[in-house]
């Protein structure tokens, strides 16, 4: 008999497989603080040249330490060149005369040579203070974000290959434990490219976490509900984006806030005894007896009959066997239909992080824009779940990346505020939305045989898009609405481009390379449910 078969007799989302996904989806809320801590481990802050001859200097009518900085930056720090307010890179030169206790000041100025003074007033500390990553080193937070994510495109490979081997549950809890010890490790940095590294390597591990739980909680469910539990499973992220807000704002100190979203995921080794292996995987590794004591247990909570079993077998193992993705290479028609998913994973993930990441600009409270940030996509990926049922994969991906892209173009020419907010989080809808859609649309353009090899390089294409993201935030030195520009016409380019791939909305997944060439000719064969086969 089929796993998927047992599976479908046993419930394909019964109690038991609703309480263990439940359990696994808790690390995918904490892994979201990694994946976005940088908004506020980075939080940009106003700042100017410090100056030795005036740091002893009191002030008689400030006794608010920051208060007093502003007044004392006014004697000694010109204005920029637009005149709308204090240059933060140089300064008047300054010098103290011990001898008249006076202070010279000319016209003239230099570069800051003694430190900058930072306003804390919203931030107690962030890396950028730490680290004095303004002026000709501001382009470093962006930097560094770049590094986590190329951390993560390894950390895919290497994470995924321990998966396949040593098996989901220990992969989870090993990942879980190695991304709290270098979290912890990167909030003791003591240099930026001490804390890159670091990030680097918890990047590969927490991104890990979060594949290898959405996996194991995947195999766990029958056909028919996986469509229902990839969306769910995202709203954890979600509503992990958004607790970080609130994390964010009671912890202002980058040191204290790295440190807590490094540990506090800990508390998921409570459910330690309650997840158990993946069936599946054990079939895969012909440890049929472990397997079946997982089935009857699953049997036994979902109060069904065990049904009689002659042969346990996972229906995968004959069509994985000896293909690679060279076979695509030999179809045109795919070869097509895998670069056009590559180049939509790519500028998805692209504007996600790029729009997550400039929470900042948008002219309200980081934190608020953040928490909306997070709270929007919960009903994109409601709207993507009913869309992809009721309308299909290839229109509701393409209208909705237009929402998506068009909002980008407009963000930066509305004014800041509310209005640039609500237009970036329509932006932000729509990307989130066909974000979540695309993924399961990839599963089923894709034949059995080579379905991991394709989603493989679309990872990799997607990962690509995240270490270009921060870097293209970065071209706002040279025109301010520009990011947003390239994120928006992508993103309508994107969307048209989708429309070459196959619609696949009620049809049987693809078994074999013919399979998948016929995709979306009249003729095929429906079924009723949506399957969503890893």
């Amino acid at each position: 008999m089929k796993y998927d078969e047992i599976i479908s007799q046993l419930g394909d989302f019964g109690s038991y497989q609703r309480r263990v996904y439940v359990m696994l989806s808790v690390p995918i809320f904490f892994s979201a603080w990694h994946l976005l801590g940088q908004v506020f481990l980075a939080g940009g802050s106003d700042h100017w040249c410090a100056e030795e001859a005036f740091a002893d200097e009191p002030c008689l009518n400030a006794t608010d330490p920051n208060i007093c900085e502003l007044v004392k930056r006014a004697y000694y720090v010109p204005f920029d060149e637009s005149g709308d307010g204090y240059s933060q890179c140089t300064k008047y030169n300054t010098t103290f005369s011990p001898d008249d206790d006076e202070i010279m000041i000319s016209n003239h100025t230099v570069p800051c040579d003694e430190g900058w003074v930072y306003d804390r007033s919203q931030y107690e500390s962030t890396i950028i203070m730490d680290f004095n990553l303004v002026c000709d080193k501001k382009s470093y937070p962006e930097i560094a974000q770049s590094i986590y994510f190329a951390g993560i495109m390894c950390g895919s490979v290497v994470i995924g290959y321990t998966a396949d081997r040593i098996g989901r549950f220990y992969t989870i809890y090993l990942v879980i434990g190695l991304t709290a010890l270098f979290g912890a490790l990167t909030s003791l940095s003591g240099a930026f490219w001490v804390y890159s590294l670091l990030r680097f390597i918890v990047g590969a591990f927490n991104y890990g976490c979060i594949t290898t739980s959405f996996i194991a909680a995947t195999e766990l469910i029958g056909r028919s509900k996986r469509v229902l539990a990839g969306i769910l499973i995202q709203m954890f992220f979600a509503t992990g984006f958004m607790a970080l807000a609130g994390l964010a704002a009671a912890i202002r100190n980058w040191r204290f806030l790295q440190l807590a979203i490094s540990l506090m995921p800990l508390i998921t080794f409570a459910f330690f005894p309650f997840i158990p292996e993946s069936p599946r995987w054990l079939l895969s590794q012909r440890r049929t007896e472990e397997a079946m004591v997982i089935l009857k247990k699953m049997a036994s909570v979902n109060r069904v009959q065990m049904p009689k079993i002659d042969e346990l077998e996972d229906e995968d193992d004959d069509n994985q066997q000896g293909y690679t993705v060279l076979d695509i290479l030999r179809s045109h028609i795919l070869v097509v239909r895998l670069l056009v998913m590559m180049a939509v994973w790519f500028v998805h993930t692209m504007v996600y992080y790029g729009l997550a990441l400039s929470s900042a600009d948008f002219g309200v409270s980081v934190y608020l824009a953040f928490l909306l940030g997070g709270l929007v996509e919960l009903p994109a990926y409601v709207v993507a779940g009913v869309a992809m049922d009721v309308v299909g994969r290839r229109p509701s991906t393409f209208l909705l990346m237009m929402l998506g892209g068009a909002s980008c173009i407009v963000t930066p020419f509305v004014p800041l505020g509310a209005i640039r907010t609500t237009v970036a989080m329509v932006g932000k809808f729509g990307i989130s939305a066909s974000f979540a859609l695309v993924y399961i649309w990839a599963v089923e353009v894709f034949p059995t045989p080579l379905r991991a090899n394709s989603m493989g390089l679309c990872t990799f294409a997607s990962q690509s898009g995240g270490i270009l993201s921060p870097l293209i935030t970065l071209l706002a030195t040279t025109w301010d609405p520009l990011p947003f520009m390239i994120f928006g016409v992508l993103t309508l380019a994107a969307g048209v481009a989708s429309l070459l791939l196959p619609e696949t909305k009620g049809q049987l997944m693809p078994e074999t390379i013919a399979d998948a060439e016929a995709l979306g000719r009249r003729g095929m064969t429906k079924i009723p449910t949506e399957p969503m086969d890893l």
